[in-house]
């Protein structure tokens, strides 16, 4: 077992003594002679451990253990009293002031390592069982705002939609209106729809079945849903592909690919939006390239793909990074001059989709 240690003791002597033994169990050891040179030593050193004489000039070892124990940045270090003083009265004292052991001299050399060991063993387990925790209490609150956030989306739609009930009888307004309350109600069940895929994901039951399909199958779907919204903004919408096949999950690749490239049509004003799908033969992958001419990734989109947050109006983009990594795949945001591009690269066959911790939310 390795492991920084520092030998808080006034005996040099004692101290030499100490990291010989050390060293030949591979620790590494430094020392501080006095109170007030240990509390600065350890912000230079951060040991995983400290070994703390109680008899020390200056600040004495009950002062410094109850300072390490009420800092924030050093209170998870581990603290073994290693002095003289082994009355009761004394060692109820020195686990007040916050010792995790306490070790009387003279001592055996092996006792010492051994709770060297026990500590350093038990520091590990609780900083790894904090990080879980610490994991499972930010993924709680990313679903917490999550949900929270999904209502505030859906309300604007389901709002206009209510009004036009209330004033369907109105003929002007039933022939100026209807289209966009057609357009609305699409939205809104397409939203609705990418809401339940993201809880599936999250919850790992959104079902995958594995087939082989040409790409031009994948491309003809893309372009009739996309085309229509690039040319009513007067945007160019071209696309290449090579004639391959993939086997994959089919309608999770399209609902990638419709994704990003609606969120590029809805931020770009001029000029146009490109789909570029080609082969890597080499890894067996497939590369799709998404570039628009829009105004580039905002802290949102940033953030979606890479941290773990929920950003409100961006539930599409966050079930697109789950679906990549359910198909194995990886996905990346590239500013261009004068171009933004999505590239997400795809195994062009896989068995059975990704489980990996990161592909949740």
């Amino acid at each position: 077992m390795e492991g920084k240690i520092l030998i808080i003791e006034d005996e040099k002597d004692m101290c030499e003594s100490i990291k010989s033994w050390l060293d030949e169990k591979g620790f590494v050891c430094s020392f501080a002679y006095d109170g007030g040179e240990a509390l600065s030593s350890i912000e230079k050193e951060k040991p995983d451990i400290i070994i703390l004489d109680l008899m020390i000039p200056g600040i004495d070892g009950f002062e410094v253990c109850h300072r390490i124990k009420h800092d924030e940045r050093f209170k998870e270090i581990p603290i073994i009293i290693l002095t003289v003083l082994g009355e009761t009265i004394n060692r109820v004292a020195g686990f007040k002031a916050g010792a995790d052991d306490y070790l009387t001299k003279p001592f055996d050399p092996d006792e010492l390592i051994l709770r060297i060991e026990a500590n350093l063993k038990t520091r590990r387990v609780s900083l790894e069982l904090k990080k879980e925790l610490d994991e499972l209490k930010e993924h709680e609150r990313i679903k917490v705002e999550f949900l929270g956030n999904v209502g505030q989306e859906l309300l604007v739609p389901i709002k206009t939609i209510a009004d036009g009930i209330s004033q369907l009888g109105n003929k002007n307004f039933l022939s100026k209106q209807k289209e966009e309350l057609e357009k609305l109600s699409s939205s809104l069940i397409s939203k609705l729809n990418t809401f339940i895929d993201v809880t599936k994901a999250n919850s790992g039951k959104l079902w995958i079945r594995i087939d082989e399909f040409p790409i031009s199958n994948v491309i003809s779907i893309v372009s009739a849903r996309i085309k229509p919204d690039a040319e009513k903004k007067k945007l160019s919408f071209d696309i290449s592909y090579p004639s391959i096949t993939m086997k994959t999950e089919e309608s999770h690749l399209i609902k990638i690919l419709q994704e990003l490239l609606l969120n590029a049509v809805k931020f770009t004003e001029k000029g146009g939006i490109r789909l570029e799908v080609s082969e890597d033969k080499e890894n067996d992958t497939v590369i799709f390239n998404i570039i628009d001419t829009g105004h580039g990734f905002g802290e949102d989109e940033r953030e979606i793909f890479e941290k773990e947050i929920y950003v409100e109006e961006k539930m599409g983009l966050m079930l697109v990074k789950r679906l990549v990594g359910i198909l194995r795949g990886n996905i990346r945001l590239e500013a261009l001059p004068n171009e933004t591009k999505i590239t997400v690269i795809l195994p062009r066959k896989i068995d059975a989709p990704a489980r990996r911790k990161e592909d949740r939310i």
